[in-house]
């Protein structure tokens, strides 16, 4: 009985060491298909909001960055990836702002949203959700926010992007309208983000 304890102390151990060598280059795993945290630690996988620059999804995962923005001073670093580019971090002032996630994206909020899902499905999940006005047009729009995350409803009335950004929604007055902060190039036409 002894001898097993030891080993598996042993085992144990080792797999430390294995699992810290793998951190030691710094690197942030890939977030095609990583969970995207809208109830706490926001962010997309090992990327969270308020994170310092990170060239990674360039440099390891297969992103490019947008409209040549690679970040440094006066200028955002905005990288596009994954699944048809699917995943979007926009990064401002040195620090990660948003992470926003479209069709194309395999993965699932930390409460199980996926893209695709039906609107009752994401009021389910996030149940003090809030359908909201855009900046741009001031009517009601298929934008809903709920603390950190916006979701947007497509003409079928399923999710079809995500954003996740260090704004809290819910402490945003309600009968403001929010900026349709995230009107990407890349992203389709009738999105409203």
């Amino acid at each position: 009985m002894v001898r097993i304890q030891k080993s598996l102390f042993t085992l144990l151990i080792s797999g430390l060491g294995l699992l810290s060598s793998c951190k030691d280059d710094g690197r942030l795993s890939c977030p095609c298909n990583s969970r995207l945290y809208t109830k706490s630690h926001y962010g997309l996988g090992s990327y969270k909001i308020g994170m310092q620059d990170s060239h990674d999804p360039v440099n390891h995962c297969g992103f490019s960055y947008l409209d040549n923005h690679k970040g440094g001073i006066g200028d955002t670093l905005e990288e596009i990836g994954c699944n048809g580019d699917s995943v979007f971090f926009y990064w401002a002032y040195d620090s990660l702002d948003f992470v926003e996630v479209k069709t194309g994206w395999e993965g699932k909020t930390d409460t199980g949203l996926k893209i695709g899902d039906p609107l009752a499905t994401f009021l389910e999940l996030y149940p003090k959700a809030m359908q909201r006005k855009t900046f741009f047009s001031n009517t009601q729009a298929n934008l809903w926010v709920s603390g950190h995350l916006k979701v947007n409803i497509d003409s079928e009335g399923n999710v079809d992007a995500m954003q996740v950004q260090s704004l809290d929604y819910d402490k945003f007055p309600e009968n403001e309208s929010l900026f349709a902060d995230g009107v990407q190039p890349w992203q389709d036409e009738d999105s409203t983000f």
